[in-house]
């Protein structure tokens, strides 16, 4: 799959996703899902990913967001992760204002390079904070209605200016409401999303991590 400039802004993840399943042709999107990753705890060990300092490239995240794609003509489902480092260009010629350079990556060579088990001894060390991968699936047309973020999530208060103030600076783009969550005055639900502990008909399907891997596996 060749490469191709995606909306990009850091710890957006969610963000990023949904502008992405935007850019996928109409007839793409019922055969793409979005995919929330995380667990109970909100605690998920993730690998190759280009934030973590580790030489594992090991992250633990509170949820991570990607994107599963079917092209017309390929039988098998790629992976769009904008914050992974498999199968990438190198940082420095990824960035480009709010957008980066991506490229598809097949789901197999993705998820063995990604969801590696922890060793012992960080096991041992994150075993009160590690229960599960879990993901939540859900169709990208279904995203793209019913996703709404107003970016509550990513407010702070400032101790010095008692002020609120965003811990990442947001996109560029407006924030994102989906039609049905207009329709229904939902601004934020990204918590229904993370939320890892029931299926919902709007916010897709929960899948422990053996089910994910088998349900998108050649």
């Amino acid at each position: 799959m060749t490469e191709k400039k995606w909306p990009y802004k850091s710890c957006y993840c969610e963000e990023n996703i949904y502008k992405s399943v935007e850019l996928l042709p109409v007839e793409d999107r019922p055969r793409s899902f979005v995919v929330f990753i995380s667990s109970e705890n909100r605690s998920v060990p993730l690998y190759a990913q280009r934030s973590s300092s580790r030489e594992d490239k090991l992250a633990l995240w509170d949820y991570h967001v990607i994107l599963l794609i079917k092209q017309s003509g390929f039988s098998q489902w790629f992976v769009l992760d904008h914050d992974s480092t498999v199968n990438q260009p190198p940082e420095n010629e990824t960035q480009a204002g709010d957008f980066r350079r991506t490229m598809l990556v097949p789901f197999q060579s993705y998820a063995q390079a990604t969801f590696k088990q922890l060793p012992n001894d960080l096991l041992d060390r994150f075993s009160h904070l590690v229960v599960g991968r879990k993901f939540r699936v859900i169709r990208g047309d279904q995203y793209l209605r019913y996703f709404a973020s107003d970016r509550s999530h990513m407010v702070t208060i400032d101790k010095t200016t008692n002020e609120a103030v965003y811990v990442s600076q947001p996109p560029v783009w407006t924030k994102i409401q989906g039609f049905k969550s207009k329709q229904l005055r939902v601004c934020m639900n990204i918590d229904d999303y993370i939320d890892m502990t029931k299926d919902s008909a709007n916010y897709g399907q929960v899948l422990h991590e053996d089910e994910f891997l088998a349900r998108f596996a050649i």
